[in-house]
């Protein structure tokens, strides 16, 4: 019985020990199998986490997009949505003509009283009636999907469309059937975006950051532009500014981007206009013949004479002569075959002052009107054998400058149509000169002449100079920002302006004139004389108290005398300013030089231009 009992109680520690021992070998494979579960768990779930740690709240889209007409669109510029809006008429774009001028294309011409829209090129003038499709030369027509132009209330528009047609463009509109406005996205020129691909079902959000606001869930593979890198210092980091291909503009993390590339986006060219300038050989030297009347043409035949170096004569031949578009006309066979004689080529002037009472606005304006003085000019030009015509109208006023350069630019086809040259005389560049549009001028004019003098004017409240070296300095270069230096001449003056002042005593000194430097003066002007070049040197030369000194300030011989209380001032063009403005113009290289007039420069003056032409 003992040793039943002894025999148990040994076999029962031995299964102890067994378990013991077995429980040692299970515990390590349990814990390991516990910890690979605990892992398996955390990786299953850490994308569900992360998720958690995002914003879901949808951005109200209203908010987003702003007010905006149901029949407007949004214009997007370089992935920002801008203030432009664009109208939509019948569901196609229209922009504002206003903008059109301004943005676009500058070259379309608003006929009111024929109730169209002309764009000239360099053969021929198109026109659209506005509210219609159709478009084209006189004799021909085109048609468009939709009207060329619609007016709404008092606003014209111009089709996406027609505007096509004239300048680089291309655009594309999203939006608009599902709710939210319509975004139209505007091409200029061709150019270079980044886009990615979207590696997995994502949100685009309003800002950079994960609590903004969902804009958009696109799905994965989606194409999204991308505007700036990670990193970008204006951002959170790791965030990029995407937009989609239907134009929600927002953020999302770059990580879920891949395959990020550089796209070509084309617009379509337009062919810029091919005008062939009739030109000169060689640089111009011109100088104008004042002619009042018939018999003032005995007076160019010593002038020809006289002028070394002169190779292109303007007699102030042709005029505006009444508001129906008659030409009055001193021209003279004669001096055209004189000057032929001496190879010296002749552009007919045309002004629009001989006759004061003229309007030019309403004859330039009225397409009719324009026409006639077109033709009879051009009919004038053959008739006497011309090599060009010079245009000088002075003092127009702001509503004359649309009809004015539209009549340069019909004028051009028949200049050119008949191998005339067609130069054009313009103010020194001022903000209040700008309605002559040089720039357009330089388009369509073989050239444009700046009369660099008159920077003092008989009608000037303080005496100066008729034409400073920083006066003439500014004309050419504020020129040469519109203009090609191949077109542009300058205007040099043969004259002097004496002017004669009397001491003044100004009680408040606000009503005092000013000089160019802001200066109040001390005088009042009295009298005022315009002087041939050597007239103007004589009369320095007459007074035994004349003071003679050289002005740095405007490179010119300043002559001061007085007698009593009265003083005579001048700023003489002699030599020594020609010189200074001709190395000016020399080192612009220009495409030459005219003189206002011949008969007053002296023979020292053409020697002075002989030694830079």
């Amino acid at each position: 019985m003992a040793q039943r009992y002894e025999m148990s109680r040994k076999q029962m520690m031995r299964r102890k020990r067994h378990r013991r021992r077995m429980m040692l070998r299970i515990i390590p494979v349990v814990i390991i199998m516990v910890v690979l579960l605990i892992g398996a768990i955390v990786f299953a779930t850490s994308g569900a986490l992360d998720d958690l740690s995002y914003s879901g709240k949808k951005a109200d889209l209203t908010e987003y997009f702003g007010e905006v007409s149901e029949n407007e669109a949004i214009v997007v510029r370089n992935g920002e949505y801008t203030e432009e809006r664009v109208t939509l008429i019948g569901g196609n774009p229209y922009v504002n003509y206003d903008i059109v001028k301004s943005d676009y294309v500058s070259r379309f011409y608003h006929d009111e009283k024929l109730n169209q829209i002309l764009y000239t090129n360099a053969t021929e003038t198109l026109r659209t009636t506005i509210g219609t499709n159709t478009y084209g030369p006189s004799g021909v027509e085109y048609t468009l999907s939709a009207p060329a132009t619609s007016i709404r209330g008092e606003t014209l528009y111009m089709s996406f469309e027609y505007l096509k047609l004239f300048t680089t463009l291309d655009y594309t509109i999203k939006g608009g059937n599902d709710g939210t406005p319509y975004r139209i996205e505007i091409f200029t020129s061709s150019e270079t975006v980044r886009s990615a691909t979207l590696e997995e079902e994502k949100a685009i959000r309003v800002a950079a950051g994960k609590k903004e606001k969902v804009l958009v869930k696109p799905a994965k593979g989606t194409q999204l532009r991308v505007f700036e890198n990670a990193g970008d210092e204006t951002l959170a980091d790791g965030w990029v500014k995407v937009m989609t291909d239907d134009y929600y503009i927002g953020y999302i993390e770059k990580k879920h981007l891949s395959d990020v590339t550089d796209t070509q986006i084309s617009v379509n060219e337009v062919e810029p206009l091919n005008i062939t300038p009739v030109r000169k050989d060689g640089d111009v030297v011109l100088g104008w013949s004042m002619i009042a009347g018939q018999s003032g043409n005995d007076t160019i035949y010593s002038q020809l004479d006289s002028s070394s170096g002169l190779n292109v004569i303007s007699p102030t031949w042709f005029y505006l002569a009444d508001d129906e578009g008659n030409i009055g006309s001193f021209a003279s066979q004669e001096i055209v075959n004189a000057a032929h004689n001496k190879g010296i080529d002749v552009w007919g002037m045309v002004d629009n002052f001989t006759n004061p009472d003229i309007t030019t606005a309403y004859i330039l304006g009225d397409e009719a009107i324009r026409t006639k003085v077109i033709d009879s000019l051009i009919s004038l030009a053959l008739q006497y054998n011309l090599d060009g015509l010079n245009i000088d109208f002075e003092s127009l006023k702001e509503e004359a400058g649309e009809p004015f350069i539209q009549f340069i630019r019909e004028l051009s086809i028949k200049t050119r149509a008949n191998n005339l040259v067609l130069s054009v005389d313009n103010y020194v560049p001022k903000a209040y000169t700008n309605l002559y549009n040089r720039k357009e001028q330089g388009v369509f004019a073989d050239y444009v002449i700046i009369m660099g003098y008159d920077e003092h004017y008989n009608g000037s409240t303080v005496a100066g100079s008729v034409a400073s070296i920083g006066y003439v300095t500014e004309g050419i270069d504020k020129t040469l920002e519109e203009v090609p230096k191949e077109k542009v001449i300058n205007a040099l003056p043969f004259y002097t302006r004496m002017w004669t002042v009397a001491d003044a005593v100004w009680e408040n000194e606000a009503d005092a004139p000013v000089d160019s430097n802001g200066n109040p003066v001390d005088y009042v002007i009295e009298e005022v004389q315009t002087l041939p070049m050597q007239q103007a040197i004589d009369a320095a030369k007459s007074h035994s108290n004349a003071v003679t000194v050289f002005d740095e300030t405007t490179k010119q011989n300043y002559v001061e005398w007085s007698n009593g209380n009265r003083k005579t001032m001048m700023w003489l063009e002699d030599a020594t300013s020609l010189e200074a403005k001709l190395q000016v113009v020399k080192e612009r290289n220009i495409a030459g030089v005219a003189v206002w007039q011949l008969g007053y420069g002296e023979p020292f003056a053409w020697e002075v231009i002989s030694k830079y032409y």
